[in-house]
């Protein structure tokens, strides 16, 4: 009876260690399916916040290095995604695209083989990229980064290029430019052995050139030159004093644009620049610096510009030549990213000019403010089309400008 009893009492402990095992076991494949379960095809696709909460830094400096092709990444429209696989393999250093033409044959931890149907794989020299490594895979010649690929920067790329250092180091681009401009000025002029109030009333049609080659990828240098036809009156009153029409070639401007402090959780780009314009006929020397800010907040990037300018003056006898000493010119604008082809910009530009004494000319002080408009449009590979327009707002006499500008990478 006693040996009844005891084979009975093992036999319930056998069965019951039996069951705490089982019940044991069950989490542990509940959890591996979890696992699997939990890593669906969508989380390898990541928003901004999501991107910037893997990297641990702010959605403002994952837009700039985006938009600058310094990091993986895509705009669709006007948001950005980012591959999870792609930012890992940045993070560890080298990375590339290849793309499988064969299946994976041992994926770690347990899931679906990765094939060609999947896509493309990207691979991080060194690292093990999401856990995945392909070692059956035959890799083809590497494609461009993910993201905007070589000469297909965002049409707000192409419109900061005025305010910031884009260009990769060794690279070069060219502007094309058209501007048609209409402007009065007033002036204070001698007239029948006495001073009398001018009007000067002038239309230009010019041709510009501007090319940027960047030495560093925060600094770059720039040159400038154009072709001018104008014809200029000026009026006393219902007398015409004056009437002038020409064709010249215009002045060489030269200068350099360095980024000072980028972008940052709550900073913008800070860049400085010095030019100087060299005169090729009958106009006055000048220098210039200026400050600009730009800061990013998807899809609109918002830029401040601060400009002084020293010009030494020269008398002439064409009073349309004459320039003040000092300028102060004040840019604020955004621009506006409708998508990755095409970008919308606005502007209000002032200048504020102090009056001087040029012979017996006098022009007086001048603040003068206009509204500025223009678009940038992704029209074909590497060709962008620029269309803009001038109006001015405030200021003696009134203005306006039409212009085309087509820049081109080198």
């Amino acid at each position: 009876m006693h040996t009844a009893f005891i084979a009975t009492t093992v036999a319930l402990l056998a069965a019951a260690m039996s069951i705490g095992e089982v019940k044991a076991a069950t989490p542990l494949v509940e959890k591996v399916s979890d696992v699997r379960n939990d890593t669906p095809i969508e989380l390898e696709i990541l928003t901004l916040p999501e991107a910037a909460a893997l990297l641990r830094i702010e959605p403002a400096t994952l837009v700039r290095l985006a938009q600058a092709r310094k990091i993986p990444a895509r705009q669709i429209e006007v948001e950005w995604r980012f591959s999870r696989s792609a930012l890992v393999a940045w993070l560890a250093g080298d990375w590339t695209i290849r793309t499988l033409v064969e299946p994976a044959t041992t994926p770690w931890p347990p899931g679906p083989a990765l094939t060609t149907q999947a896509g493309a794989a990207i691979v991080g020299r060194g690292t093990l990229v999401d856990a995945v490594q392909a070692t059956d895979a035959t890799p083809t010649a590497a494609s461009p980064s993910l993201g905007v690929g070589p000469g297909q920067r965002t049409a707000n790329d192409i419109f900061l290029r005025d305010q910031q250092v884009l260009l990769a180091p060794n690279e070069m681009t060219l502007d094309i430019g058209l501007l048609y401009a209409r402007r009065d000025r007033h002036l204070l002029t001698q007239s029948n052995g006495g001073a009398a109030l001018a009007n000067a009333e002038s239309e230009a049609f010019s041709t510009q050139l501007t090319a940027r080659y960047s030495l560093r990828s925060d600094t770059e240098f720039f040159a400038s030159t154009s072709f001018l036809r104008q014809q200029a009156s000026v009026y006393a009153g219902d007398e015409r004093l004056s009437h002038a029409a020409r064709a010249e070639m215009g002045d060489i401007g030269i200068g350099v644009r360095h980024t000072l402090l980028r972008e940052g959780a709550g900073r913008p780009d800070v860049i400085v620049s010095l030019d100087a314009r060299i005169p090729t006929g009958a106009t006055s020397r000048a220098i210039g610096t200026a400050l600009t800010l730009v800061k990013s907040l998807d899809p609109v990037v918002l830029f401040g510009t601060l400009g002084y300018r020293h010009t030494f003056s020269r008398g002439f006898a064409d009073v349309l030549r004459l320039e003040p000493r000092h300028r102060v010119d004040l840019t604020l604008g955004y621009a506006f990213a409708l998508n990755d082809t095409l970008s919308l910009n606005t502007a209000i530009a002032s200048t504020f000019n102090r009056g001087v004494t040029i012979n017996t000319t006098q022009l007086r002080p001048v603040t003068t403010t206009a509204l500025q408009l223009g678009m940038t449009v992704r029209v074909a590979r590497g060709l962008y089309l620029q269309p803009s327009m001038s109006y001015r707002l405030s200021g003696p006499g009134s203005g306006f400008s039409l212009g085309l500008n087509v820049p081109i990478t080198f």
